[in-house]
């Protein structure tokens, strides 16, 4: 006991005799662009200053957090960012690939919250609700004025907490549906359709925690179908998890195969990915459909089977994300998602649009003039630009000028149009005759569905509605086959519409352009 107070003694005496000796006074003064001794003391003074003077309130746990999110905000880079509670939850939703919920994807229309898709095996679909069901209420309050987004938040809640919807659907009367939240995950992959010609069809949506089991058991149940070849659809996919980009690509390539490169900001900070694995599908001819949409770990798959000639990719230029992101869990709800790394194509280019970081430093990306080449494992030369080039460009169906017209008769109209859409698809799906599943819109049809457009208010020109008939017959074959035999009939439909996948399904049955290993 003594001595501990003998040891408390000596370090008062210390700081009395720091004190009056200047030593507390000689601690560095603020100043700009000095040491950074001195911009410490600038912050504590300006975060001092702030407390005791500024005209409003605000208490010093806030100031520290509006100080933190500044830091992360001036370095000017779009995917750093702070997350906190419900963002953090949403990410960590989006990388896994489940969420708690009913399974439930809202939209908008007409001022109504509207069913647009159910997730297969949640709480919703098990419960009978449909595509195009209105909710009218959620645990007792209207909808009405809500978006999306509120809509979205109160059907959020803890797993095993019930809700209550109040449901609308053509031709009943409103339906109430208790509900209990549970766990839902939404498949990365869809389950593919063949195509007569023996050409299968899969859409990879995102790269989440399952993406490269859920494509290989899609690819799996169409090769055992008799499919011989593969569109893989990559639009609008936004990426996610690094290392399912590398395991998708690793189901296409040949073991020890380099999928990509990071290198961080330390010139020894560099890392290679390879695939670990044997193909998959060895000699399963491929092509990979890219737009604007297309980006980050989506892009690494995408350059890889480029980069390797296993692939001829289809589409659009892709978006040009070559950053890879690192989270570092700070506490509860809380995670900082930093920029740590870029990635590098097996040919050594990056797809990094310029002008995203305002600094660059050792893990710059090298440099892309026109002097610098860039090859495919065979030799041919690829393009040296921001996203993926395609090997083959194909833009994707575009409006006639009658079919604006339509949509410009419609203006603000345009979502009462598709609501009226799904409106008569149920109808038909309730009728004494519902169509098959090898359905045709005849004229028959479109004039019906004219003539509930009229019933309706929704007046167009006659003229102007047989000018975008082609387009009308397109979307009353859409929403007849969602409505009435499921997304996988709607999607077998739609893709002999769709000018990029039909590109590419052309690409695979010219034996000049199939890729083969």
């Amino acid at each position: 006991m003594k001595r501990r107070i003998s040891v408390l003694s000596l370090m008062a005496g210390l700081l009395v005799l720091a004190f009056f000796t200047g030593g507390w006074l000689k601690r560095p003064e603020p100043a700009a662009n000095n040491n950074v001794y001195q911009q410490a003391r600038l912050f504590e003074t300006v975060l001092s200053a702030i407390r005791r003077s500024y005209v409003d309130s605000i208490s010093e746990p806030d100031l520290y957090f509006r100080a933190t999110t500044g830091i992360v905000d001036h370095l000017h880079d779009p995917y750093s960012a702070l997350l906190v509670d419900g963002a953090y939850r949403k990410y960590e939703n989006d990388l896994s690939g489940s969420y708690v919920g009913l399974g439930l994807q809202l939209d908008l229309r007409a001022g109504a919250v509207v069913v647009a898709a159910v997730d297969p095996d949640s709480p919703a679909e098990h419960d009978g609700i449909l595509p195009g069901d209105r909710i009218m209420s959620i645990d007792g309050r209207p909808t009405k004025g809500l978006n999306v987004g509120q809509a979205s938040e109160a059907l959020q809640g803890e797993p095993g907490t019930e809700v209550t919807l109040v449901i609308r659907r053509v031709g009943e009367p409103d339906a109430t549906h208790r509900l209990a939240r549970r766990m839902v995950h939404v498949r990365a992959a869809s389950p593919g359709i063949l195509l007569p010609d023996s050409i299968g069809v899969v859409t990879l949506s995102r790269i989440t925690a399952t993406s490269a089991r859920e494509l290989r058991e899609s690819v799996d149940s169409l090769r055992g179908e008799g499919m011989k070849a593969l569109v893989l659809d990559l639009r609008y996919n936004p990426g996610g998890v690094l290392s399912q980009g590398v395991a998708v690509a690793d189901l296409f390539l040949d073991r020890g195969e380099l999928v990509a490169t990071l290198r961080g900001r330390n010139p020894g900070d560099v890392t290679a990915f390879r695939a670990e694995q044997d193909q998959a599908w060895p000699g399963l001819p491929l092509a990979v459909v890219v737009n604007g949409g297309t980006a980050s770990s989506a892009e690494i798959i995408a350059a890889a089977l480029q980069d390797h000639d296993r692939a001829v990719v289809v589409g659009t230029q892709s978006y040009g994300k070559g950053a890879v992101q690192s989270t570092i869990p700070l506490g509860d709800g809380l995670a900082l998602k930093l920029t740590t790394a870029r990635w590098y194509a097996p040919s050594g280019r990056t797809v990094q649009r310029p002008g995203q970081f305002p600094r660059d430093g050792a893990g710059a990306p090298p440099d892309t003039s026109d002097a610098q080449r860039f090859y495919s494992d065979s030799g041919r030369p690829l393009d040296n630009a921001a996203g993926i080039i395609p090997d083959l460009r194909a833009t994707p169906q575009q409006l006639t000028a009658p079919e604006a017209a339509f949509r410009h008769e419609l203006g603000g109209e345009l979502s009462r149009y598709y609501d009226l859409l799904t409106a008569f698809a149920q109808e038909l799906r309730e009728s004494e005759t519902p169509p098959d599943s090898n359905f045709q819109v005849t004229a028959q049809l479109r004039a019906d569905f004219r003539m509930r457009m009229e019933r309706e208010g929704l007046m167009v020109p006659r003229s102007v509605f047989e000018g975008a008939r082609s387009m009308i017959d397109r979307d009353l074959e859409e929403a007849i086959a969602q409505e009435l035999f499921g997304p996988t009939v709607a999607a077998r439909r739609a893709v002999v519409h769709d000018r990029q996948i039909q590109a590419a399904v052309r690409a695979l049955a010219d034996s000049a352009l199939a890729v083969t290993p």
